[in-house]
């Protein structure tokens, strides 16, 4: 088992997020597997709709979670996290359970998700408001488990070849 960068603080203090009974999540069609240690941090975006409003974001994450489901054959959504050009951070699978984000690297990484496009020219750019919630998201994580930020808070591209979280958005990590 891994050890954690620096010593962790299990009372650090966690930004705002809106729960998974706000965007009224589905249950889970398994059992979770629980995350002993969480030690990365994976930034992705969902090559999807830029949502405008927080209640476009909760819908949204659940149009996500039905395709992960019933699309994928997922258990769940498979991202932790996902935020909107506003900053809101949504909770997307529980902080203590592994995702399905990152094929072959689920293990201790807690998937981050970007609503929208960020890759090609007229797509998308990260929003100052997406941004800081980024940084206080990875700040939190970074603090409460002992994640080193330097080298464990990648995107998805670093973990296989895909455009994924797009080129804006890889450029600002």
């Amino acid at each position: 088992l891994r050890e954690p960068a620096r010593p962790p603080q299990p009372d650090a203090p966690r930004p705002v997020v809106f729960d998974r009974a706000a965007w009224r999540a589905k249950a889970p069609t398994e059992a979770y597997s629980p995350i002993p240690l969480v030690w990365r941090l994976t930034l992705h975006h969902t090559d999807g709709k830029y949502t405008s409003t927080l209640q476009e974001s909760l819908t949204e994450t659940r149009f996500i979670q039905d395709f992960h489901q019933n699309g994928r054959k997922w258990i769940d959504i498979a991202y932790h996290f996902l935020i909107d050009e506003e900053g809101h951070i949504i909770e997307g699978r529980p902080e203590g359970v592994q995702g399905a984000h990152t094929l072959d690297n689920n293990e201790g990484n807690l998937g981050v998700c970007l609503l929208g496009k960020y890759h090609e020219a007229g797509h998308h750019r990260p929003t100052p408001a997406q941004l800081d919630a980024v940084a206080r998201l990875a700040r939190y994580v970074v603090l409460r488990h002992g994640v080193d930020p330097r080298v464990e808070f990648k995107g998805h591209r670093d973990h296989k070849p895909t455009d994924c979280p797009g080129d804006h958005a890889y450029a600002r990590l």
